[in-house]
């Protein structure tokens, strides 16, 4: 468990306002006082704190929402598959959806061959759209904003070649 959600927990304890025994006979359905009811297998009784797995989850999402993306990490494991993202809609702070680049696509109706990512990503960079490609772990193994690329330090031309000899 994460600091963040040992956190998280102690502000949802919650008490129960109802138990209800079901027909199994090893498990109750508790309601509990934020509202939301759990099924529980343990015997508790009203009163006894509980945690809102429900309330926990809700919490934690959105703590998270909006924060994957504050910080980008480059890094220089280009293994293919790779998925590029084009910057080119809402004055360029929204992609359309990455696509993923192999040299022969497993699934043709959701990739494309590396060949046709640089013919895309060349028309991007010409337009000054910004561009990422990031690897299966999400970390960015290229970025170009304006036309300028940002990383990795060998740019444009250097990356895609060393993509295409892959």
């Amino acid at each position: 468990m994460t600091h963040e959600e040992a956190n998280a927990q102690q502000l949802f304890r919650r008490g129960i306002v109802k138990r209800t025994p079901l027909d199994n006979g090893i498990s109750d359905e508790v309601e509990l006082d934020c509202g939301h009811t759990i099924i529980c297998i343990v015997p508790l009784g009203v009163g006894v704190p509980v945690f809102c797995s429900e309330c926990l989850h809700s919490f934690i999402a959105r703590e998270r929402e909006g924060k994957t993306l504050e910080k980008i990490i480059y890094s220089n494991d280009r293994q293919l598959p790779l998925k590029l993202y084009i910057y080119a809609y809402e004055g360029g702070t929204k992609h359309g959806g990455g696509v993923w680049v192999r040299h022969t696509p497993k699934y043709p109706d959701e990739e494309i061959t590396t060949p046709e990512a640089l013919l895309a990503a060349g028309r991007a960079q010409a337009k000054g759209e910004e561009i990422r490609v990031c690897n299966g772990s999400d970390f960015c193994v290229f970025h170009s904003r304006n036309g300028q690329v940002i990383y990795p330090p060998e740019g444009f031309d250097m990356f895609w070649e060393s993509l295409l000899r892959q």
